[in-house]
């Protein structure tokens, strides 16, 4: 969802750029790619959550390492790359 939202972002902005017709709704590229964008990073915070909290039910008398388990790691590396380009979007950056 999130590369997806942001593919769409650059293309349709792209289009809008090289199109010389007049466009009634020239923002909607931007609030479709946040809304997917959004979407697909509030839905891998809340996955990485669960995730969490069944390894800690999992072994409860156990300390849970998080640092050595690699899916919760990549789920928080691609949420901060959801973070970014959200900040990309807003602040209007690379385009």
């Amino acid at each position: 969802m999130i590369s997806f939202g942001f593919t769409i972002y650059e293309f349709m902005q792209v289009f809008l750029t090289q199109n010389s017709a007049y466009v009634i709704r020239p923002n909607e590229p931007r609030n479709v790619g946040l809304a997917l964008i959004s979407l697909g990073t509030f839905s891998l915070i809340i996955a990485a959550i669960q995730h969490f909290r069944y390894m800690r039910r999992m072994n409860p008398g156990k300390p849970y390492k998080f640092w050595k388990d690699l899916s919760l790691i990549v789920a928080c590396l691609l949420a901060l790359l959801g973070f970014l380009m959200l900040g990309s979007i807003f602040l209007n950056i690379g385009t």
